[in-house]
């Protein structure tokens, strides 16, 4: 590509990013993003009044209701990241949805990759020192009832989890290494040497999760929220990473690392 090819190309991709068009998320524009946020807000009122109904009656809630509560609310955390919402706008939904994680049941049953996103988001978001603690207790919970091992944490939930809680002992085995292992060793790297790692592993990090729900999701006609590597996001602020190398990755969450509560 020629000098002022580069330029044009440049120039294009700011066109296509700026005014209201301009959203975090590749692939999909503002208007379908605008297009998701209504159809979850109608879940959630949905799921509110269902709620009602439930405590009306004198009933509490189940933990499959918590479970749902939690899952369109982080979907809501989502896509207003996308829409270049505030941050702030982002933790406000996003702690809602933690509160309902939390009280999604005493047996654990949420899968590996959704245990690192949410202890991740709550790193990034910088969530009150309360709410983690819950959220280290409920997580010891699949060590001391040995539940499923899609639920084990191991060495990578150890180390973010150890961010607010340094005594906690770290497992020393990574459950997914075919996923996460490059990640492992980005927190076992020089610091000088962390933020090669660290582009290495986003490279890799879409085409690993190829049987995740959430891949190729942006090919459907609803459903898509971005694709953000939130763990990378959680390791480059621990470590204090010099993220430059890869701050315009597509699936880094650039704004979010460097948000300050």
């Amino acid at each position: 590509m020629g000098f002022f090819d580069s330029i044009f190309k440049n120039t294009k991709q700011q066109e296509e990013n700026s005014g209201e068009n301009y959203v975090r998320a590749q692939f999909k524009d503002r208007k379908y993003f605008e297009s998701e946020l209504k159809r979850i807000n109608k879940w959630i009122d949905q799921d509110k009044e269902d709620d009602n109904v439930e405590l009306a009656k004198g009933e509490q809630l189940q933990p499959f209701q918590y479970r749902s509560s939690f899952g369109i609310l982080q979907d809501k955390a989502d896509v207003l990241y996308a829409l270049m919402e505030p941050v702030n706008n982002v933790k406000i939904v996003f702690q809602e949805a933690l509160d309902n994680f939390l009280k999604s049941g005493e047996d654990p049953y949420e899968p590996y990759a959704e245990l690192l996103e949410v202890i991740s988001k709550s790193i990034l978001l910088n969530i009150d020192d309360d709410r983690f603690n819950l959220l280290i207790d409920f997580a010891d919970k699949a060590d001391h009832q040995k539940l499923s091992e899609s639920w084990k944490p191991d060495a990578l939930i150890g180390y973010l989890l150890n961010y607010k809680k340094p005594s906690r002992p770290i497992p020393t085995e990574i459950y997914v290494p075919e996923i996460y292992q490059d990640l492992y060793n980005v927190i076992q790297a020089p610091v000088s040497e962390a933020p090669q790692q660290m582009k290495k592993y986003l490279d890799s990090w879409y085409p690993k999760n190829k049987n995740a729900p959430w891949y190729n999701t942006h090919l459907r006609e609803w459903g898509y929220k971005g694709y953000w590597c939130w763990e990378a996001g959680a390791v480059t602020k621990i470590m204090g990473l010099d993220d430059s190398t890869y701050a315009d990755h597509p699936n880094y969450p650039y704004d979010i690392v460097h948000w300050q509560d």
